[in-house]
């Protein structure tokens, strides 16, 4: 049964000291975006975001996550009638948790969810990318790295 959570996972990795962003292009909106998913049963959301990654990019281990503050809440209106099959008529809009994790290869295998992936450099992340929430968790991101202040948002596994 899914849960009203959603997370949102930036996946990077840091190459001639340059920060380089994976981005995927959504197969039923054609909209780039970050791997996105809902958490499902008592999942909690460092673990739905190693599942979804794992379907989404067939990548298996992360060993480097991180959570942003950036928050969003996304309404319910954009999810399928079952994807929110369980979920009271009061809920609304459901948070969205955010997090990064350094990806340490760059074989990608992709789901049927996505049409093509892109490894860009940020100012083309942000030029593709559709929604802010994306956006504003990316520029978080570069902040971050930017002022060596990424470890202080390590999640331990």
């Amino acid at each position: 049964m899914r849960q009203p959570k959603q997370i949102l996972a930036i996946p990077f990795i840091i190459e001639e000291n340059e920060l380089r962003i994976l981005i995927l292009k959504k197969r039923h909106t054609g909209y780039w975006q970050f791997i996105s998913g809902g958490c499902e049963n008592d999942e909690l959301e460092h673990n739905t975001v190693m599942r979804e990654v794992q379907e989404e990019i067939g990548v298996k281990n992360i060993s480097n996550l991180y959570q942003l503050e950036t928050q969003n809440s996304i309404p319910v209106n954009v999810f399928s009638p079952d994807q929110k099959v369980s979920w009271a008529d009061s809920i609304l809009v459901i948070p969205e948790t955010i997090f990064a994790f350094k990806m340490s290869c760059c074989k990608i295998e992709l789901s049927s969810e996505h049409t093509e992936y892109k490894i860009v450099d940020y100012n083309t992340a942000i030029e593709l990318l559709k929604w802010d929430s994306n956006k504003t968790a990316l520029w978080e991101l570069s902040q971050l790295l930017e002022h060596n202040l990424l470890e202080t948002r390590s999640i331990k596994l």
